[in-house]
């Protein structure tokens, strides 16, 4: 079973236009191709500084030939496929959600207070100090509704609870008027407590402790309830309508539906110039770039320099 930070207040909506979009490649891509790019020239450039007739041999010259037909018509084909399907102007309607760092920074400075299940956790002082700073951040609660409520009623609370919790809360009446957004902690960050890092991405081992007293054939009953029906495959895959009412999975199933149209995606919607202030902005530095070479031109070609300097 998981842990799982989370809170009912919804972080906002955040709409972005991916550089990519216009660029028609990756970040990482596009600067691979430009270094690439930048090292043919320099090879072309020192192949024609050894050669001082300037005209290159064969097969040497086929192959820069061929070379320079596969780079410029590998460009035209992507400009044409890319040109076909454009959506530069598509907007992406995304959660914000709020990272884990931000939280435990918001428990440190008592703007926000973390929700605590009565003999769910262990935590030392040490890690208390870690995490939310203080006993003073922290609420405890004994019943798993009145945890949901606190969290509930206060968008400055944070729960944590157990991924299995968080079922009974999605058939609960709480669900009319309260959603739950999860706060992850992402792949390779540290909550600082190793501990609960560990429930927060792989999740803990639960058991159950029976009393020497409990006869051979209750212990048996258990093992085969716990082999058979509480299995993975039943609570998290469609063997579930076996065992829970189709009623409580219709219900969960239109709260996730209702939350999906929350988060429209528009397939073009018009740009702001905020929106395209990154292609703007690279375009500014390529004219500044592009003057200073051609004003530095213009005073080269009209500097007089010595006869020595002439050859070089």
């Amino acid at each position: 079973s998981q842990m799982l930070f989370v809170e009912s207040s919804k972080p906002g909506i955040v709409t972005s236009t991916s550089l990519s979009f216009y660029t028609v490649f990756p970040t990482g891509v596009l600067v691979m191709i430009i270094a690439a790019l930048i090292a043919v020239e320099l090879i072309d450039k020192l192949q024609k500084g050894l050669n001082k007739s300037g005209v290159q041999k064969l097969p040497f010259a086929i192959l820069e030939l061929i070379r320079g037909l596969i780079f410029q018509f590998s460009f035209v084909f992507i400009l044409f496929i890319w040109q076909a399907g454009f959506k530069g102007n598509t907007i992406l309607t995304t959660e914000a959600l709020t990272s884990f760092s931000s939280m435990v920074s918001s428990f440190h400075a008592a703007a926000r207070k973390v929700v605590l299940v009565s003999g769910y956790y262990d935590f030392s002082d040490e890690e208390i100090d870690v995490i939310i700073g203080s006993y003073d951040n922290s609420e405890i609660c004994f019943e798993m509704m009145d945890c949901f409520r606190m969290v509930c009623n206060e968008s400055s609370r944070v729960g944590l609870f157990y991924d299995t919790d968080i079922y009974t809360f999605l058939i609960s009446n709480l669900t009319d008027s309260c959603s739950f957004y999860e706060i992850p902690l992402r792949r390779g960050e540290s909550s600082g407590v190793e501990w609960l890092t560990k429930s927060l991405t792989v999740g803990d081992y639960y058991n159950f402790i029976t009393g020497k007293q409990q006869p051979r054939w209750a212990i048996e009953k258990l093992n085969w309830a716990l082999l058979t029906v509480y299995t993975a495959d039943n609570l998290n895959s469609l063997f579930l309508r076996r065992s829970v009412p189709f009623q409580l999975l219709l219900k969960v199933a239109r709260k996730e539906e209702s939350g999906m149209k929350k988060l429209p995606l528009d397939d073009v919607s018009p740009l702001s110039f905020l929106k395209i202030s990154t292609p703007l902005e690279i375009l500014a530095v390529g004219l500044a770039v592009s003057s200073s070479s051609l004003g530095a031109e213009i005073i080269l070609s009209r500097t007089q320099f010595p006869k020595r300097f002439r050859a070089f």
